[in-house]
C-alpha cells in the first residue's frame, strides 16, 4: 500500500511541477524532463540530500528546484548538484534532450558512467566521487569539457573521434 501511494504521490508531484506556462518546442518535452528529474532524485538518495529546496514539492515548478535551471522552451539545461550528498549510481538521462550541462562533482557516485547520449552537453563534471569501470566512448558532439579526476576509473581513455568538440579533459 505504502509502495503505492509513494508512486501515485511522485506521479502527482510530476504534474504539478510543470507550471501553467508550459511552453514545449518539438525538441523539449517537459513532462518527460520532469520525469527523468525524479528518477534523478529518487536514485540518488535524494530525501538525504544536503540541499534538496523544492524538489519534489506539489506546486513548484521544475525551475526552482535546487541546482536545476532551464532553456528559453521550459525544458532542463543545466543539473547543477555539486557536492550535495548524492549518493548511488547516476542514472541515464538520454530523455533530457536539452542538456547541457551536468555537475555531480564531489559526492558519493558508486558504479560505471552512463553512457550518455546527449547531443547538447558540452560540460560534464563527475569529479570527486567513488565512480568505477572504465569511461565510456561517448557520443557526445558538443562535449567541450570532460572532469573526471579523483574517482577510481580505469581502462583507456575515450575515443576522441565521439567528442569532436572536446577542449578540456580532467
Amino acid at each position: 500500500m505504502m509502495i503505492k501511494f509513494d508512486f501515485l504521490k511522485t506521479i502527482l508531484v510530476v504534474l504539478l511541477s510543470i507550471s501553467f506556462h508550459l511552453s514545449l518546442s518539438a525538441q523539449c518535452n517537459r513532462m518527460s524532463d520532469s520525469l527523468e528529474l525524479v528518477k534523478l532524485y529518487n536514485s540518488l538518495d535524494g530525501p538525504n540530500w544536503t540541499n534538496k529546496t523544492n524538489w519534489l514539492v506539489p506546486g513548484k515548478s521544475i525551475d526552482t528546484w535546487y541546482g536545476i535551471k532551464i532553456n528559453s522552451n521550459g525544458c532542463v539545461a543545466s543539473i547543477d548538484i555539486y557536492n550535495n550528498e548524492l549518493k548511488g549510481i547516476i542514472p541515464n538521462f538520454n530523455n533530457l534532450s536539452n542538456l547541457r550541462r551536468l555537475n555531480l562533482g564531489y559526492n558519493r557516485l558508486t558504479d560505471s558512467i552512463p553512457n550518455f547520449n546527449l547531443p547538447l552537453l558540452d560540460t560534464l563534471y563527475l569529479n570527486g566521487n567513488n565512480l568505477t569501470g572504465t569511461i565510456p566512448n561517448f557520443n557526445l558532439p558538443s562535449l567541450k569539457m570532460l572532469t573526471l579526476q579523483k574517482n577510481a576509473l580505469s581502462g583507456n581513455i575515450l575515443n576522441f573521434d565521439k567528442v569532436p568538440s572536446l577542449q578540456h579533459l580532467d
